[in-house]
């Protein structure tokens, strides 16, 4: 029988590499954490003392103003979330009269809102990592007098709104009210993304995306 090991190892280590170049790499501590932070999954063959690593091809990054994030949805179950991006590293849970909003968290700065208003659906993303794409543009930290002129032509002219505070005194939100689209800018430059699902005309009613 043919030694493939050499030949899965060799696999191994430029997918690594790969993983490396594109930035998806969040920290190693321990072997068993090596390739802990890569968006994909991990398996341990205890039979053969390695480790096989499949990487995933979800697409955490792109932001689909009124549709989702990659091939996640709004409308989304909290188990179709944990199914999409991996169990939550953080789960909050707030009370506001009736209704009621938790709130999930991954550590790759991706953060997922689900209200008892929709029903525990997918109604709201926040992204804060470098590779979210907006308009096919990677925004995060870029200047406010930069981004705006270039999603112009997509999404026409935000209304800027001052929402500075003593903690944060020079922080500036952009609302594009008919994409359900928000910019946050701190200090001048892109802090996080956030979007929701689109309504009808009237106002009233989510459209979720088919």
């Amino acid at each position: 029988m043919r030694d493939t090991s050499n030949e899965q190892n060799s696999f191994t280590a430029l997918a690594l590499r790969k993983c490396l170049t594109n930035g998806h790499l969040k920290y190693i501590n321990t072997e068993r954490d090596l390739y802990k932070r890569l968006f994909g999954l991990i398996a341990y063959d205890s039979t053969q003392s390695l480790f096989t690593y499949k990487l995933s091809m979800a697409d955490k990054s792109t932001v689909r103003p009124g549709i989702g994030i990659g091939d996640l949805k709004f409308g989304a179950s909290i188990a179709d979330a944990e199914a999409y991006f991996g169990s939550a590293d953080e789960r909050e849970q707030s009370d506001l009269g009736k209704d009621t909003t938790i709130c999930l968290t991954w550590d790759d700065d991706v953060t997922c809102w689900f209200s008892s208003d929709d029903d525990y659906r997918l109604g709201l993303i926040q992204v804060e990592h470098p590779h979210a794409l907006l308009a096919d543009h990677k925004l995060i930290a870029h200047h406010r007098d930069e981004i705006l002129p270039l999603l112009s032509p997509a999404f026409g002219q935000p209304v800027l709104e001052d929402m500075s505070v003593i903690e944060s005194p020079n922080y500036w939100l952009a609302t594009y009210d008919e994409f359900s689209l928000n910019l946050w800018f701190e200090n001048g430059c892109l802090s996080s993304i956030q979007w929701g699902y689109l309504f009808d005309e009237s106002g009233d009613n989510a459209v979720w995306p088919l």
